[in-house]
């Protein structure tokens, strides 16, 4: 959209913020604003018309709709469609967050070049002004953020320019997976991504690696669902064909349940079996099917399914549980977030235990192993436990 001529369609606070960003930036040209309330309306630099000036004139290369809602951002592209005009020039304001490296690059490069802390300014400059930020990994992949997340993937990735956020654990699992599993070559078929937020595990996962047919994510938080489909686009996958997106969670149960949401990290929304009032903040309800009932509704099989990937902030436990029956009748490799006291916490660490130990028969610590640890008997579960206690997490891999 560099330099191109565009029309803002909402004069609301989005409207507002994105119009001063581009004056800011000069990114692209604003041609002119249309609102239904265009005859109340007059704090605005720019001419602002009817809507129906859109269907009378063609002088603009893209609509922007800068509108805070989903639902009625749906019904006004149907308007602008019925009305004539190519979808294709029609575009949500995620579109034009989806640049904001490019933007901020641009407003601040001649000022600070190559200035550490001054990035660090840039960065959150980025967060004031738009819903999203962009950030760029080392591999080139580029990922759509909340700009609220600034305890999460995003910090990591932007304080850590020169390394790709879980790549080693990616190689490593799909080593590992090589070693132990599959030791003829790694095998085709689907992976399995639970707890997919915005996939930035799946992502990687599917461009790198042929032999994957397709990733089935499953992510319950329906905002990190919207920017993990958006990082698809910007990284050209096609969420059609390459990842199926499931917009569940994965339990021990199926119903409808609760998903306590992270003020400042959108990796840590956590599922709620039972109303947790001690987690106070805001929630979602979301809907949750075990993976057994999961499969038997699909067109896929699950003796398809040859990689799992499990990082659910605590209830891997009732993921588990809920999936004996499949993993017991097959030999897949594993990987999980341990995560001891949160599990503790939420009554699912016993159950995890119980589930490994019915399954598995050892198990390697990923934090450890690149220090020379290796395979471990799965009857030290326990002990692994009480090794990461105030709050401190691994991964494991696990080995049939």
């Amino acid at each position: 959209m560099e330099n191109k001529d565009i029309v803002i369609y909402g004069m609301g606070n989005r409207g507002k913020k994105i119009l001063a960003l581009i004056e800011k930036t000069q990114y692209c040209n604003v041609s002119y604003v249309v609102d239904r309330n265009y005859m109340n309306l007059s704090e605005c630099r720019y001419k602002i018309f009817p809507v129906d000036r859109l269907r009378m004139s063609e002088d603009y290369d893209y609509i922007i709709i800068a509108l805070d809602s989903d639902e009625i951002k749906n019904e006004v592209e149907e308007m602008l469609v019925s009305m004539g005009i190519d979808k294709k020039k029609i575009l949500s304001h995620y579109k034009l967050s989806c640049t904001m490296a490019e933007i901020i690059d641009r407003e601040f490069k001649s000022c600070y070049p190559n200035v550490i802390s001054l990035e660090e300014e840039k960065y959150q400059k980025a967060r004031s002004v738009m819903p999203f930020v962009s950030v760029e990994d080392a591999q080139g992949y580029r990922w759509l953020f909340d700009s609220k997340d600034t305890g999460g993937i995003s910090d990591i990735m932007f304080r850590n320019k020169d390394e790709s956020y879980q790549k080693d654990d990616i190689d490593l699992y799909f080593s590992l997976s090589e070693k132990y599993y599959y030791k003829s070559g790694l095998q085709e078929g689907i992976f399995l991504d639970i707890g997919g937020n915005v996939g930035t595990t799946s992502i990687p996962v599917k461009k790198e690696r042929d032999f994957i047919t397709k990733v089935v994510a499953f992510e319950p938080s329906i905002d990190n669902c919207k920017i993990f489909r958006a990082n698809c686009a910007i990284n050209n996958i096609d969420i059609s064909k390459d990842i199926v997106l499931e917009n569940i969670g994965i339990s021990n149960v199926s119903g409808i349940s609760e998903l306590a949401l992270s003020d400042n990290n959108m990796g840590d929304h956590r599922i709620q079996l039972n109303h947790d009032k001690e987690v106070g903040g805001n929630f979602e309800q979301i809907e949750l099917k075990t993976l057994e009932e999961y499969f038997s509704g699909q067109q896929m099989s699950f003796d398809d399914v040859k990689y799992i990937w499990i990082d659910t902030q605590g209830h891997e436990g009732f993921v588990l549980d809920g999936a004996k029956k499949l993993l017991q009748s097959r030999k897949i490799p594993l990987l999980i977030e341990f995560w001891p006291d949160e599990m503790r916490r939420v009554g699912g660490l016993d159950s995890l235990l119980n589930s490994l130990k019915d399954i598995y028969t050892g198990f390697i610590d990923i934090g450890k192993h690149r220090s020379g640890d290796g395979v471990r008997p799965i009857e030290e579960l326990g002990i692994l436990a009480n090794e990461y206690i105030n709050y401190t997490y691994t991964d494991i891999f696990l080995i049939k």
